[in-house]
């Protein structure tokens, strides 16, 4: 986290914060590490990562032209980047905040105007209202809860700290807590909860500490400020500050103290005086800087960096365990039930969780290339995909990587129970992934058939079949679900007639039959073929119990000799044609049905069938549940042309 004193050198700014959604942690579904692709995130000094629900997050820069960001929407497939928000600065500097909270600060002598904007899923940052201060003022911290309400620690030029308020219906209010009459430097953190914690340091004149304070409020906090640790007999300086996230409404906080008379230093932490737990000691210099905290559901971990090598050391805040880490540049981020660090380590990016002894083993699924001295942010989403912004080490480029460890879900498999030798059998599929789907692939008895959202194949061999459909994402997680075919023989044709021409398969909607605990075997009538005025053949049948009907369209062969004589005239003679057209079967229709009556519109291969005068068969196969005996109904009728 960065420091928030540093918003203390400025006076009389403009202030550009930018308000995120605070994350709703899930557990992840998977114990090893899974990187997407690595995407090019916004340009600026540094970058904050803000999450929101599955696959919601945004990454903000803040730079001298403004604030740029890069935005991915649930169920995404990339990152929008979004044009940057112009301010009126000349390189005065920002400060960042916990919990989606970004500020840019601009030199402006005549007003200091805190405006809170949004980052749409398009990556466009709009305005969400603003706060006018006093050019005196400095905003010195703040945090925005998961419900759009904000708090920001405000101080004024003489030290007085008043903290600001924003509903989330864009209402402000305002606070002064007790003893904040000389603050020297404050932070703020959002809990798992939605509690916001504010705590300050008091000084002297001689910038001596006098006291650690703080206060919580939110959901189950008190909102009366507490005093953590009295220093004013330790003559000693706070050199940094960081609140934590608090988990049951209570105030806490962690610092780095120096004292001022000899050359030790140390981490302490805690929430009261009798409860103050000293984390690290030695020489003030080396010590380590840079503290954050995350909260899990059970404890809360710090970390800090060594000032030289940028190595990670993580401890408890309650003093129970601590350990150094190989990851350098490490920042900790609260997922599900866990605390996970991620970092760096041999040159590549690598996340891992913290145990009980406070040591991190990071995966070895190494993500994309990162230095040792890159800054670093990261958050996780609403089901526990981390995402993480690599800085460009002075470049003003940043990379965004993620750790997405949730396979795709398949929404919606529609494979039939059964088939037909020969016949089309079409199947669909919907998936769904937080971070996008990459791919969809259908295999039949284990060879890949089709990609996709829908299959489309035939079987040559009756017999069960297994249908699969497979979801992937970006960062190769994978979701299969298989259905079993039943595919039965095709049914001789009729007598007189052979198959020439291939099957056709055409949906035809309609309610689907009731589940039954005792299946029911289909039934199947035809009621009557017609031509309409549109020359359009049609075929009215009614179906009962009925699943998928097959529909196929049959001509009477030609015959010679005394069986020619035998055959009915169906049709006024006509002059023989030189040569006789093809005969068989004219195409088959495969349909869905279910309902009382259903009309069918013969297919184009069919109608062209008819447009030949002679004497045809129609014949309607209903299949029902697997494990039910198929119908069929036929019907003859004479086209004369």
């Amino acid at each position: 986290m960065a420091d928030l004193r540093r918003a203390a050198p400025f006076r009389g700014r403009s202030l550009l914060l930018v308000a995120g959604v605070a994350t709703s942690l899930a557990a992840p579904a998977a114990a090893s590490a899974a990187w997407a692709p690595a995407a090019s995130g916004p340009a600026g000094d540094e970058q904050r990562v803000l999450t929101g629900g599955p696959g919601a997050a945004a990454v903000v820069a803040a730079g001298d032209a403004g604030v740029a960001t890069a935005v991915h929407a649930p169920g995404a497939s990339g990152w929008t980047a979004g044009a940057a928000q112009p301010v009126d600065a000349d390189g005065s500097g920002y400060v960042l905040g916990d919990g989606g909270l970004v500020a840019l600060i601009a030199a402006d002598d005549d007003a200091q105007t805190v405006s809170v904007l949004r980052a749409g899923p398009d990556g466009t940052l709009t305005p969400a209202g603003s706060l006018a201060l006093s050019p005196d003022d400095v905003v010195d911290g703040g945090a925005a809860a998961p419900d759009g309400s904000l708090v920001l620690a405000v101080l004024s030029d003489a030290g007085r700290l008043t903290l600001h308020r924003r509903a989330p219906d864009g209402t402000w209010s305002q606070s002064t807590p007790a003893g904040t009459a000389s603050v020297g430097a404050t932070s703020a953190a959002l809990g798992p909860t939605g509690v916001v914690t504010v705590a300050w340091v008091t000084a002297d004149e001689d910038d001596v500490a006098q006291q650690i304070g703080a206060v919580a409020t939110g959901p189950g906090a008190s909102g009366a400020p507490v005093v953590i640790a009295d220093l004013a007999d330790e003559a000693s300086t706070v050199d940094d500050l960081v609140a934590v996230p608090s988990r049951d409404g209570s105030p806490s906080a962690v610092w780095t103290q120096a004292s001022i008379e000899e050359p030790d230093g140390l981490i302490r932490g805690g929430s009261g005086p009798a409860d103050i737990t000293e984390l690290a000691s030695g020489d003030a210099e080396t010590l380590g800087g840079s503290l954050q905290v995350a909260s899990s559901a059970t404890r809360t971990l710090v970390r800090w960096l060594d000032p030289e090598t940028a190595a990670t050391t993580v401890a408890a805040l309650d003093g129970s365990c601590s350990a150094a880490s190989d990851l350098t540049s490490a920042v900790l981020v609260a997922r599900g039930g866990e605390v996970a660090a991620v970092g760096g380590r041999g040159g590549r990016l690598a996340i891992g969780a913290v145990d009980g002894a406070c040591a991190v083993a990071p995966d070895p699924s190494a993500g994309p290339a990162v230095s040792a001295d890159a800054p670093l942010d990261a958050a996780a989403d609403g089901e526990g995909t981390v995402v993480v912004a690599i800085g460009g080490d002075g470049t003003g480029t940043s990379t965004i990587a993620v750790d997405d460890r949730t396979a795709p879900r398949i929404d919606g498999l529609d494979v039939p129970d059964g088939a037909t030798v020969g016949v089309p059998l079409t199947a669909a599929a919907s998936a769904s992934d937080a971070w996008g789907v990459a791919s969809q692939a259908w295999s039949v008895d284990g060879v890949v058939a089709a990609t996709g959202g829908t299959l489309g194949t035939t079987f040559p061999a009756a017999g069960e079949h297994l249908v699969e459909h497979r979801a992937t994402d970006a960062a190769g997680n994978a979701t299969a679900a298989a259905r079993s075919v039943a595919v039965a023989e095709a049914p001789a044709p009729p007598p007189g007639t052979e198959p020439v021409a291939p099957p056709v398969a055409v949906p035809v909607p309609g309610p689907q039959p009731p589940a039954t605990a005792r299946p029911r075997r289909p039934s199947v009538r035809i009621l009557d073929v017609r031509q309409g005025r549109d020359r359009r053949w049609t075929l009215r049948l009614r179906a009962r119990n009925a699943t998928r009907l097959e529909v196929s369209l049959f001509r009477e062969r030609y015959v010679a000799g005394t069986a020619a004589r035998r055959r009915p005239a169906t049709c006024p003679v006509r002059p023989r044609p030189a040569r006789r057209p093809p005969t068989g079967r004219r195409g088959r229709i495969v349909v869905d049905a279910g309902g009382v009556r259903t009309t069918v519109r013969l297919p184009r291969t069919m109608q062209q069938a008819l447009a030949k005068r002679g004497r045809y068969t129609v014949r309607v196969v209903a299949r029902g549940a697997r494990g039910t005996r198929a119908a069929t109904a036929l019907r003859r009728f004479t086209v004369c042309g």
